[in-house]
């Protein structure tokens, strides 16, 4: 089956609440886990591929994803 993704519009701020968030969620899954807590562990690996999905699809790194490609790609034409 397919998975099927919305895009949705959120302002930079939205995203760093939403960010900041997760990651306060992450400390207290973390603390569950290590108590033994299975569920809080496979909270706290959904969490974390949220977070790590933010991260690399915010447009400031996708902006230097793209920068670092074209000089990549500038780079190997010279060697």
């Amino acid at each position: 089956m397919f998975k099927t993704t919305d895009r949705l519009n959120f302002s930079g701020q939205d995203l760093d609440v939403i960010e900041r968030a997760l990651q306060a969620q992450s400390k207290i899954l973390s603390l569950q886990a290590r108590a033994g807590d299975n569920s809080a562990l496979r909270r706290l690996n959904d969490v974390t591929r949220i977070l790590a999905r933010l991260e690399r699809d915010r447009p400031e790194a996708i902006e230097t994803i793209h920068r670092h490609r074209g000089f990549n790609s500038i780079s190997r034409v010279f060697c």
